[in-house]
């Protein structure tokens, strides 16, 4: 039995690298309480049978049957030790899980990262530009650039150099 779990928790731990699902997750937390009842109880036999063996006096026990009891008070000393292992093993997967699920986000996260990167780079061109047609856009007969020939095609000079300088400076910086 003890060798099957082994094998459960080693194949926890190659489908931590690849699935980080909420099933993986509640898998290897119910395996882990169950390695630690194990655990708990094993350790509850193990300390009574020894507290038998040492209080019990010599006259009740033949030595035959003393050798046996010890035998099998080592045997489940050694499968206490198993168990314990298998404890932390079911630790160590759980360990590798958490750090494939925190990669994962990293990945996540700097995707992320990169989208709003791009989009700051589209807000920031596409602001003054949009402050320029506000100003611009208000209909005032007053503005005496208005009255300017050629005031149209110098407002569309400015904001293509605005628009244009903006992406040299953030293709120099390594932006995009």
């Amino acid at each position: 039995m003890l060798e099957d779990w082994q094998n459960d928790i080693d194949h926890f731990e190659q489908n931590c690298l690849n699935n980080t699902s909420g099933q993986m997750l509640s898998e290897i937390l119910r395996f882990k309480k169950l390695v630690t009842q194990l655990r708990h109880s094993f350790n509850k036999v193990f300390r009574d049978q020894r507290r038998l063996l040492i209080a019990c006096p010599e006259t009740y026990l033949s030595a035959g049957n003393r050798a046996q009891l010890s035998q099998a008070i080592n045997r489940l000393g050694r499968l206490l030790l198993e168990v314990e292992e298998i404890r932390q093993h079911t630790s160590s997967a759980y360990e590798v899980y958490a750090a494939a699920l925190s990669l994962e986000m990293t990945r996540s996260s700097n995707h992320m990262n990169r989208i709003m990167e791009r989009l700051a780079i589209v807000t920031s061109i596409f602001m003054p530009l949009t402050f320029i047609v506000g100003v611009y856009g208000m209909n005032i007969p007053d503005m005496p650039e208005l009255h300017f020939q050629g005031f149209y095609f110098a407002l569309w000079a400015v904001m293509l150099s605005i628009a244009g300088g903006l992406l040299y400076f953030f293709k120099k910086l390594r932006w995009y």
